[in-house]
């Protein structure tokens, strides 16, 4: 940050000093937390809780949107079995809660949408609930923001059609409600009314501009100059990054085709946590099912399910979208696509059950496509080395935690481990 500019230039760029660094839900919960426990193991059970409530979450959205308890309890294995979700589920972040608040919301929207097509209107409760999980995701993920305008059109796409507002009406003071405290807050602080975090335009910056890979999270030589004639505003900063390529237009068309690919790559780039320290350490992790596992029989699942004429797929497709729009303009790196599993594993389920369901040879030939995708995956990843996969930072991180505890034996053997895996063949 001194490198590129002075703290109360930095400052100016974040709009106010009081505006949140990251979204301000998971923090305060962290804290109410350990104001209630004081007890580090506790508030990790409680994640680990949470965690499990997330393969519950996507389990029941995947039976809403099929139509289909089968394929709800197979999102609800897969979900289980799925690695990268032990690995967040255990660390201090906001990332496993707040996929937990997109399954839910996506899954009562879901529902609150059907109940428009088969009671006529949907309850109160219902309704209600729809407006809390809203306003938490917007407290809990910026990519919110995008959901909220999907809430708001088929809220009323479904009013206009039935020609009714009253359910559309708890929906609104429910999310209103959820979202006072910020709005209060920034009010009170001299922060903007909307802001909930710094984060958009730096790492928008870093995965974006023309010194960036696209894929891997770097610091851009143009981060300074794109930050100082945009002012650090949202839309500046997208119309500056982008201006920065000076007419190479298809530089930066290239770099988000980069970054599709990428969502297919075996490779987890490490961004906080590191899954491969993780598989170190946990046989669930290590043998869990892999993201790579997962998108294959996903995208399959997509393609699939645009041949069907449902309004609940399609709004289906649309959440996806919205999400997979926030990941892009990001980048692809382990951590900010775990959140698109959300909805490849409901795809997934749908697509084998829907595959093994019939005995014609066309079908079953549908789940030959799987093996052939993996083929493809593992196939055209490049090759990566052992600093790329082994950070020193988490073998160091341990040792001193060791040694801190008079453990040195192990401490020694964290460093030990760490120039064992940098040896030549030990990549990726």
């Amino acid at each position: 940050m001194r490198q590129i500019a002075p703290f109360d230039v930095w400052l100016q760029w974040w709009g106010s000093p009081a505006v949140y660094q990251q979204s301000p839900l998971y923090p305060y919960v962290l804290a109410a937390m350990l104001a209630v426990t004081g007890n580090m193991l506790v508030v990790h059970f409680l994640h680990l809780i949470a965690g499990f409530l997330l393969c519950v979450s996507i389990g029941a959205l995947a039976g809403e949107v099929s139509q289909d308890r089968t394929v709800g309890l197979a999102a609800f294995v897969l979900s289980g079995l799925y690695g990268p979700f032990y690995a967040y589920s255990w660390h201090l972040l906001h990332d496993a809660p707040s996929w937990l608040v997109l399954s839910t919301f996506a899954l009562l929207l879901i529902r609150w949408w059907r109940a428009w097509s088969i009671d006529g209107v949907p309850s109160r409760r219902l309704s209600v609930l729809l407006g809390l999980a809203l306003g938490l995701g917007v407290l809990a993920d910026e990519v919110f923001y995008l959901l909220t305008l999907v809430t708001a059109l088929a809220a009323g796409l479904a009013a206009r059609r039935r020609r009714d507002v009253r359910p559309v009406i708890p929906v609104f003071a429910a999310f209103v409600l959820c979202v006072s405290p910020l709005v209060a807050r920034n009010l009170l602080v001299g922060a903007p009314l909307h802001a909930t975090s710094t984060r958009f335009a730096e790492t928008f910056i870093e995965y974006n501009a023309p010194g960036a890979t696209g894929t891997d999270l770097v610091i851009p030589r143009e981060m300074g100059p794109i930050l100082a004639r945009s002012g650090g505003a949202a839309v500046p900063v997208v119309i500056e990054t982008l201006a920065s390529y000076e007419g190479a237009s298809g530089a930066w068309a290239a770099k988000m085709a980069r970054k599709v690919l990428a969502l297919a790559d075996p490779y987890e780039s490490p961004d906080n946590v590191n899954l491969y320290y993780m598989a170190l350490l946990s046989p669930l992790v290590r043998w869990g099912v892999p993201h790579w596992l997962i998108i294959v029989p996903g995208v399959l699942g997509l393609v699939l399910s645009l041949a069907r004429r449902d309004e609940a797929w399609s709004l289906f497709l649309v959440l996806f979208l919205c999400v997979a729009a926030g990941v892009m303009l990001v980048g692809p790196s382990s951590r900010y696509r775990q959140i698109l599993c959300v909805f490849w594993i409901p795809w997934a389920a749908w697509y084998v059950g829907s595959m093994l369901r019939s005995a014609r040879a066309p079908r079953l030939a549908g789940l030959a496509l799987i093996p052939v995708g993996w083929i493809l995956c593992v196939g055209t990843a490049p090759h990566r080395s052992p600093g790329r996969i082994y950070r020193q930072s988490e073998f160091v991180v341990a040792a001193d935690i060791y040694e801190a505890r008079g453990e040195h034996d192990k401490a020694r053997a964290q460093l030990l481990l760490f120039e064992e895996l940098q040896q030549p063949g030990r990549g990726d």
